[in-house]
């Protein structure tokens, strides 16, 4: 039967990426905060289309309840996706078709845990070959460091990336004059530098960083 290897392009490279991959920058530190590792991989994998994915799936209707089944497979180990124990499942999962193709049930179950982190408020487009991310008011960019003069500094409270990055946009929208925001990741090798989130202006420069999101306040 012919069926797509992968639903996403994204998740071969994951797999065969390994030690070199913008998810293994620092593997020490993702060991001490194993959650923001899968969160990254996963939030690279949001697509609007993945929206319909709970009607498919209520036996799992929370985040918590498709990571404890996909660690149950052992696709997720260790806070990261394994995806090379796609293979094992290959022959024996279920094959169900999705969006006019037929996939993996536990390749619809990465895409329904990405979509239950993600929440209502996230979309993602393809912009000059990298992925977008639009938080409702602002574009968010993985890997990119804005560094411009600082309206207000805070430190995020979280181990969760996701959450951290929330919380700093938040901020940012209720600041007068906010235009830009950077936060620096948990695996941020400067431990001073962890969950920071700056605030600033419309002045800004950006360089790439794997140890950064950056947001942009939409026109």
């Amino acid at each position: 039967m012919n069926r797509r290897e992968l639903l996403l392009y994204g998740l071969a490279v994951t797999a065969g990426a390994g030690a070199t991959s913008l998810f293994y920058q620092n593997r020490e530190q993702q060991m001490m905060n194993p959650a923001a590792d899968l969160e990254r991989q996963l939030i690279q994998m949001v697509r609007p289309e993945n929206a319909a994915l709970p009607g498919m799936f209520p036996q799992y209707p929370t985040y918590d309840a498709t990571v404890s089944e996909l660690t149950s497979r052992g696709l997720v180990y260790k806070g990261s996706l394994n995806m090379s124990v796609m293979n094992n499942v290959s022959e024996s999962d279920p094959i169900i078709e999705f969006n006019g193709w037929q996939h993996l049930e536990t390749e619809l179950l990465v895409l329904l845990a990405a979509h239950q982190l993600a929440g209502d408020q996230l979309l993602v487009t393809q912009t000059q070959g990298q992925h977008k991310i639009s938080f409702n008011n602002f574009d968010v960019f993985d890997g990119i460091d804005s560094s411009g003069e600082a309206i207000a500094t805070y430190r995020i409270d979280t181990a969760s990336d996701y959450a951290a990055l929330t919380a700093c946009i938040e901020l940012c929208d209720k600041e007068e004059g906010c235009r830009n925001i950077t936060l620096a990741k948990n695996d941020h090798p400067v431990i001073g530098k962890k969950n920071m989130c700056w605030l600033t202006g419309d002045n800004v420069q950006r360089n790439s960083s794997p140890y950064y999101y950056s947001a942009t306040k939409k026109p």
